[in-house]
């Protein structure tokens, strides 16, 4: 009866031991490749493994078996791996059916339903090492993500450093990400692959490629006496990256430069109120760019709207009114529409909110005052006297002589001539002189797209070293605000030194 209670508690413990096989993917078919079969926390000592029959598939017991405890927030946990080998005979997807680990208090574990695909290794994986990068995509207008992708195939060994970088004057936008994984080449043998991703954007048209030089190193030598790290370098394939102009046909009147996903979304904070009263309206626009959105105009005929400050977090710009109607009825909001342009299809399009109804019913006829006073009662008033000018009668025989209206005319004319030239020769200097651009560049304020335009009207100015190296930097700062989403720091030191550009 005890015996019998000691192999229940046993077999109640082995329940909550796990089993986990862990296959290569992907299994290369004709290649005998190893496996593992970790068993955690196990109630007894194992003592045979019992392998299923999959068709195409074959399963055995392979290498060594190794034990390993760990202690981790005073939890004991014990892993024995048991190695194993795989062989497919042919190519495809199979299910491996749970596989039984019998233990010798004669309980049993079994693992769960496992994947394996079995397909050609990767063919290009040979010597030591590959490393290879990409920009997805690798066609893009300005403002619209992709990513630059650094896939390094190491058979052995280990890197110190990335040979490659984004290219000069990308816009980041995200923090670079690593990931390790493995993979087999075509004789079944494992490579690591650590593949790096930088999320970027480019404000100016053109082509940018990245190429390189990556450095590793290995370890050589049979034993702890003659080991020694070998550093060698292989070289990186050029990737390519097209940043496009943005497509003149099919431009809308009112864009911004906007580049989508976009959306917009408007709402009352109550459908109905009495005339008299006011309501709230919001307008959200999501965009990666909410600077370039900008507050659009509102005028709807017996409403009264007050805009209100406007609101920027997480990608989402509100504007918001105080609407106050003046008569009852129903009052349409119409749709508010921003355009941008949509990488996806190429095309200009526009994110356009709901329309919204606003129901004003009678109310009790109030006269507004400013709050703190109290109204004076209207008094009557007088109608002011109309005081009508008199000359005095001029002293008989003392009158002077009138001007000729000739003369009158003579010097209007010569006036309107004198006023006429003046105006054409500052005219024609101006044509010669051509826009202030450094004016200009002061009165964009931090107007992102007005700084743009300020700053490429600037591009054919004489500019000393100073100026330019200013120039680059500003023009870098509103590239990065307008597509990287960063804010824009004070600008007020590069545009005193470009503001006197003429």
């Amino acid at each position: 009866m005890v015996k019998t209670l000691i192999l229940l508690f046993l077999a109640v413990c082995g329940w909550a031991g796990e089993v986990h096989l862990d296959l290569p993917d992907p299994v290369i078919p004709g290649a005998t490749m190893a496996a593992t079969l970790r068993i955690v926390d196990p109630p007894a000592n194992p003592t045979s493994v019992e392998f299923p029959t999959v068709a195409g598939v074959t399963l055995a017991l392979a290498g060594q078996t190794s034990q390993n405890t760990t202690i981790s927030n005073g939890q004991r946990t014990t892993t024995i791996s048991v190695g194993l080998s795989v062989l497919a005979s042919q190519r495809g997807a199979f299910t491996v059916p749970p596989i039984t680990v019998v233990l010798n208090d004669g309980s049993r574990m079994q693992s769960g339903e496992t994947r394996l695909r079995a397909a050609d290794g990767d063919a290009r994986l040979t010597g030591e090492a590959l490393a290879e990068v990409v920009f997805e995509p690798d066609r893009i207008v300005p403002g619209q993500p992709t990513s630059l992708v650094y896939r390094l195939y190491l058979r052995r060994g280990e890197v110190s450093k990335l040979g490659i970088a984004p290219p000069e004057g990308c816009i980041t936008l995200g923090e670079r990400t690593m990931a390790e994984s493995s993979t087999v080449d075509a004789q079944g043998r494992a490579w690591t692959l650590v593949t790096t991703t930088w999320p970027l954007t480019l404000a100016t048209p053109g082509t940018y490629t990245v190429r390189g030089q990556q450095e590793y190193q290995v370890v050589v030598g049979d034993n702890f006496f003659n080991q020694r790290a070998k550093r060698a370098q292989v070289a990186v394939a050029p990737a390519t990256l097209t940043v496009s102009e943005l497509p003149t046909t099919g431009r809308p009147e009112g864009f911004t430069g906007l580049i989508g996903p976009l959306s917009a979304r408007a709402s009352l904070d109550r459908e109905r109120v009495s005339a008299g009263e006011g309501a709230l309206l919001s307008l959200s626009v999501t965009s990666r760019q909410t600077d370039l959105v900008k507050r659009p105009d509102f005028a709807i005929p017996g409403v009264q709207a007050y805009p209100k400050t406007d609101q920027s977090e997480n990608g989402t710009r509100t504007f918001t009114w105080d609407l106050v109607p003046s008569a009852p009825g129903r009052i349409t909001i119409p749709a508010f529409a921003f355009p941008f342009f949509d990488p996806g299809s190429q095309t200009y399009r526009a994110a356009q909110s709901d329309s919204l109804v606003l129901t004003v019913i009678p109310g009790r006829q109030r006269d507004l005052g400013i709050v703190g006073q109290t109204a004076s009662p209207a008094q009557p008033t007088t109608p002011l006297a109309v005081v009508s000018p008199s000359l005095p009668e001029p002293l008989r025989g003392s009158a002077g002589t009138r001007p000729a209206d000739t003369l009158a005319w003579l010097g209007l004319i010569g006036g309107l001539g004198l006023g006429g030239a003046w105006t054409l020769v500052g005219h024609l200097r101006r044509n010669r002189r051509g826009t202030h651009r450094g004016h200009s560049l002061r009165k964009a304020g931090r107007d992102p797209l007005a700084l743009e335009q300020a700053l490429r009207a600037l591009a054919g100015a004489e500019l000393s070293a100073e100026q330019r190296q200013t120039q680059q930097a500003l023009q870098q700062a509103v590239e990065r605000h307008r597509f990287g989403g960063e804010a824009l720091p004070d600008l007020e030191a590069q545009i005193r030194v470009l503001e006197h550009v003429p």
